[in-house]
C-alpha cells in the first residue's frame, strides 16, 4: 500500500476542505502554498514542491482572522510532471505533532462557523 493509502486510511480527524494560505519553514528555506483540506491532526498542502516524508517542519496557517503555527511532520508527498499538475493530485500530507489544547479549542469553533455558514 503506497503512502498516501496508508495516510487516508489511518486519520482519525474528519478532514474539511478549505483553502486558506500556509507558510512553512524547514531550517532557513522558507515556503508558501495553500492548504486545500485541514482538520484538528493536520492539513494538505497544494505543491509540487514536495518535501521528504518524514522532514519536520514548522508551517503557519492564515485563517481569516487568526494565524496558528505548529510543529508538523511530512507523513505522504506526491510530486507529479509539471504538464500534469492541474490534472493529477500533488502536494503533501502535513500531521501536526503534539497540538495543543489552545488549537483544539480554536479549530472546534472555527469548524462549527463554517458549519452554520454552509
Amino acid at each position: 500500500m503506497n503512502e498516501l493509502a496508508t495516510s487516508i486510511r489511518n486519520r482519525r480527524h474528519r478532514r474539511i476542505r478549505a483553502r486558506l494560505h500556509v507558510t512553512y519553514r524547514v531550517g532557513t528555506e522558507e515556503h508558501k502554498d495553500y492548504a486545500e483540506s485541514i482538520s484538528e491532526g493536520g492539513l494538505y498542502v497544494n505543491t509540487n514542491e514536495v518535501l521528504e516524508v518524514g522532514t519536520r517542519l514548522v508551517v503557519r496557517i492564515d485563517f481569516p482572522d487568526h494565524a496558528v503555527s505548529h510543529l508538523a511532520e511530512v507523513v505522504w508527498a506526491i510530486r507529479v510532471p509539471e504538464h500534469l499538475r492541474h490534472q493529477m493530485v500533488c502536494g503533501m500530507g502535513l500531521s501536526f505533532i503534539d497540538p495543543d489544547p489552545q488549537w483544539v479549542e480554536f479549530f472546534s469553533r472555527w469548524e462549527s462557523r463554517l458549519v452554520a455558514m454552509s
